[in-house]
């Protein structure tokens, strides 16, 4: 919908059934859910929130640092975590029940011949 504003619709009904209206004001990039649908994200360029799928509640939100900003934010249902992907490159692993910290993968050292870019990632 509108900037900043989160509904869930009745696919079968076509009616709104929950609606989130305090998102900020940035557009809404990606959806994510988790294995049971009981967590959504929804990922902003600067910020991501973790929603209690069933009445939309916001339990978290997860800031880019200043000038970094979020590339993506995703579930890894086989190990109930968030992985996000920062602008900078940086992957940091979260809980994905109260978007807490676990850790920050380590990731190839950049040389002259190679320089990594971690922008996008998949789970299989």
């Amino acid at each position: 919908e509108a900037e900043g504003r989160l509904s869930k619709v009745d696919v079968e009904s076509c009616q709104t059934s929950q609606s989130i209206n305090d998102l900020e004001t940035q557009p809404i990039h990606h959806l994510s859910t988790n294995w049971d649908g009981q967590r959504i994200l929804a990922t902003c360029a600067k910020e991501a929130f973790l929603l209690g799928g069933p009445c939309l509640d916001k339990i978290r939100t997860l800031h880019g640092a200043e000038g970094v900003g979020l590339q993506q934010v995703i579930f890894n249902n086989h190990t109930s975590e968030i992985i996000t992907c920062f602008k900078n490159d940086e992957i940091i692993v979260w809980t994905a029940d109260r978007l807490e910290f676990v850790t920050k993968l380590a990731l190839p050292r950049a040389t002259p011949a190679f320089q990594p870019r971690f922008r996008t990632y998949a789970l299989d």
